[in-house]
C-alpha cells in the first residue's frame, strides 16, 4: 500500500495517480518500478508538448525534463525573444521587456528538472556563475542523455509515456 503525498489517501501498489486528488504517486521513491528497462528508448516530446510542459510546470522544480523537452523550450524562448525584439524595433518595446521576466522562473525550473534527469541536483545550475568554465559544463550537461531511474523519479520512456507527466 502507498500513500499520496498531497492528500494522504491510500492507493494500491502499482497505481500511478491518486484517485482522490490526481497527484502522481512516486513509485520509484518507495522501491517500486514503472517497468522501464535499459533497452526502452527515452521518451522524446514534440515541440508542442515541450512548450505546453514549459508553461504548465511554471514553477515545478521537482521531477525530470528530457533533453528534447529542455531544448525545444529553449528554442521556443529564443524565437519568442527574437519576435519581441522585432516588435521592440517597431515601437512595442514593452513586450520585449516583459517576456524575459515572465519566463525567468519557468526557465530556471526546466533547467532544474533537466539536471534531475541526468542525476544531478538542480543546484548545479549555479555553476553558470563561474566565468567561461561554468557555461561549458552547463552546455555539456544539458546535452547529456537521460540517466536511468534515480532519486528524482523514473526515467521518461515510451513504455511509460502516459503514466509520467
Amino acid at each position: 500500500m502507498i500513500y499520496c503525498s498531497k492528500c494522504g489517501t491510500s492507493a494500491p501498489e502499482g497505481q500511478f495517480f491518486c484517485e482522490n486528488c490526481g497527484e502522481p504517486l512516486a513509485q520509484a521513491s518507495r522501491g517500486g518500478s514503472y517497468g522501464c528497462g535499459l533497452n526502452v528508448p527515452v521518451r522524446k516530446v514534440t515541440f508542442g508538448e515541450a512548450v505546453k510542459n514549459f508553461f504548465t510546470n511554471y514553477a515545478n522544480f521537482s521531477g525530470r525534463a528530457t533533453r528534447s523537452e529542455f531544448w525545444y523550450a529553449w528554442l521556443f524562448n529564443l524565437v519568442a525573444n527574437m519576435a519581441f525584439g522585432v516588435l521592440a524595433e517597431m515601437g512595442l518595446g514593452i513586450f520585449a521587456a516583459v517576456y524575459p521576466i515572465a519566463v525567468l522562473i519557468p526557465s530556471l525550473a526546466i533547467a532544474w528538472r533537466r539536471f534531475h534527469d541526468i542525476g544531478k541536483s538542480g543546484a548545479w545550475w549555479f555553476i553558470l556563475f563561474l566565468p567561461l568554465v561554468g557555461w561549458i559544463f552547463y552546455l555539456v550537461w544539458m546535452c547529456t542523455d537521460s540517466k536511468e531511474d534515480n532519486q528524482y523519479g523514473p526515467r521518461k520512456t515510451e513504455a511509460n509515456r502516459d503514466m509520467i507527466p
